[in-house]
């Protein structure tokens, strides 16, 4: 199991990243240069640098200053000054810290650039990912090994027993945290099984989801943890490459990984010939430039063999034909950093973390909106809705009531406050049309509108919407019309809820990937269980809130 140094599996993305922070943006002349290093046609790359947000040809309007219009911080409790002369970004991961304004190449929120090194909330629960993070700094590497880090790949490699390591991941019953909840080792078992000697390890960072920034605080925090999950993926599907795909809005976890590869390999913890062994395994880090779609796996290959990122038809899965063609484990980023915890634990250890009924080990939840506390809470995995808003999160501002939250950031659905008592697990919240998705939450208190919100979730959406099938990108458009119908910002179309339906259905069942099925979510929500606040605005044209611009006091 060899590889060459050398050889860069995902030049591409990094190499127009390198070009455009050489020459302050990306001409035909450096377009051209790169395609023909690569040998692709230059209509390709064109056709890849034009979808994402953050590359800059020549000839685009400046992209030096914009700020954060997203759902979370369009909320009435939230939302910062008027500054309607400034560009909208699509949310940047700082929900905990609104409102993120992006300038001069960082994304800055109110907490400072980045929060770097900021551990999520201490809730006084055992922890996994975080077990010693407030007792080291994870991101030095001896201060990591110091804790017996490594000493699990190390392990692996001497016992040569990877269907052993697998049994104990399947044991224990781990899930995947990016949404899905598939089964972690029925994913790596696949691709061990898999024919050809050329396999990827590829970690996916592009979190882009609003409400949704755990990912950060484990890269920042716990960067060894990570790479050694994924050499110990390598190990056991028989993969020498591991490519983390990091979101563009996270350059200061850029730097710590980069470092923290490059510290490993120089002690020889990871590289050519781990420790004297026949084993090596090499670490690269491809940054994106600002696309939702590529938090789907299939977009984010796409993104880093240079296409543009639209996602693949399956089958085939990545398991068979992902990378380059080659079989592939794509798994996120907290998702491998317990693998780890597991392996020096064992699966029932793992098993007693969570909640039991197949709830096993911690999760990392993300909160924010109108909460005394948002940030992130490692728990174990099916804690109440009550028990993380309520108890951790500090309850809503003011003291008042909770209104709505919604799940998987806002992709997972809206549900009332009536369901505080709802379990944050993968089976429970789809009794309900809901799922736990990345685990946040984002509240809305008394005062603010749902109509408004779901509007914000429309618009985002429809921005983010790839275009490659019909459904998504012209239903996207039909939700977003509708909700400026439903808000006062255009004419109410007749027969609004009917049409939400019928197209919130048509998406769900017809559009090509996860965004398109789950973009009609939240809006579906909002017509289930706010049906009074709906036909305030629908037939009396009042906002009982007043944050749709209508006039509250007119109620007849």
């Amino acid at each position: 199991m060899t590889a060459k140094k050398g050889v860069e599996p995902t030049p591409i993305l990094n190499a127009l990243h390198s070009m455009q922070e050489k020459e302050g943006k990306l001409t035909r002349a450096s377009l051209e240069e790169i395609a023909k290093a690569h040998n692709m046609p230059i209509a390709n790359i064109f056709d890849a640098v034009t979808f994402y947000h953050y590359f800059k040809l020549d000839g685009d309007s400046d992209k030096k200053s914009a700020i954060c219009k997203g759902p979370v911080c369009s909320l009435p409790g939230i939302k910062g000054q008027d500054l309607a002369d400034m560009r909208s970004i699509s949310c940047p991961g700082l929900c905990d810290s609104p409102v993120p304004i992006f300038a001069d190449g960082e994304f800055r929120g109110t907490k400072g650039v980045d929060q770097v090194f900021e551990l999520p909330h201490d809730t006084g629960t055992k922890g996994v990912i975080f077990r010693d993070s407030r007792k080291r700094k994870g991101w030095i590497l001896d201060e990591y090994i110091k804790f017996g880090g490594y000493g699990q790949l190390q392990s692996l490699i001497n016992d040569q027993n990877p269907e052993k390591a697998l049994g104990v991941l399947k044991e224990s019953g781990l899930l995947g945290r990016g949404g899905a909840g598939f089964p972690l080792a029925l994913k790596w078992g696949a691709v061990r099984n898999a024919e050809g000697s050329e396999k990827y390890i590829v970690c996916n960072a592009d979190e882009g989801e609003p409400g949704t920034l755990k990912d950060r605080p484990m890269l920042h925090l716990e960067p060894h943890l990570l790479l050694e999950a994924m050499a110990i993926a390598g190990f056991i599907v028989g993969a020498s490459h591991g490519i983390i795909y990091l979101r563009y809005e996270y350059p200061l976890a850029q730097n710590i990984l980069n470092k923290a590869i490059e510290a490993a390999e120089d002690a020889n913890i990871l590289g050519n010939n781990i420790n004297n062994t026949d084993y090596s395994f090499y670490l690269s880090v491809s940054r994106g430039s600002g696309a939702y779609i590529c938090g789907e796996e299939t977009s984010l290959l796409n993104s880093l063999e240079g296409k543009r990122p639209w996602p693949r038809e399956r089958p085939p899965f990545p398991t068979t034909s992902g990378l380059w063609g080659k079989p592939t484990a794509v798994n996120n980023v907290e998702t491998l950093s317990v693998v780890p915890r597991i392996l020096e634990n064992g699966a029932k250890w793992f098993q007693s973390v969570g909640l039991g009924e197949g709830n096993f080990g911690s999760k990392l939840y993300s909160v924010s909106g109108d909460v005394n506390r948002p940030g992130n809470f490692e728990l174990p995995l099916g804690v109440t809705v009550r028990e993380l808003i309520l108890n951790h999160a500090g309850g809503v501002v003011g003291g008042g009531k909770v209104k709505a939250f919604t799940l998987g950031g806002i992709s997972g659905g809206m549900l009332s406050g009536d369901f505080l008592d709802l379990t944050l697990d993968f089976k429970k919240p789809q009794e309900y049309d809901t799922f736990l998705g990345s685990g946040a939450l984002v509240v809305l208190g008394e005062d603010s509108c749902v109509v408004d919100f779901a509007r914000s979730c429309a618009v985002f959406f429809e921005d983010e919407s790839c275009g490659k099938c019909y459904p998504c990108r012209i239903g996207a458009v039909r939700m977003r019309e509708l909700m400026d119908g439903i808000s006062g910002d255009s004419s109410l179309i007749p027969d609004t809820l009917d049409h939400i339906k019928e197209i919130g259905d048509v998406m769900t069942t017809a559009s090509a990937c996860g965004l398109g099925q789950s973009a009609p979510k939240v809006l579906q929500g909002m017509v289930k269980y706010f049906s009074e606040e709906l036909d305030f605005h629908i037939t009396k044209r009042v906002c009982p809130t007043n944050v749709c611009g209508f006039d509250a006091n007119n109620t007849s």
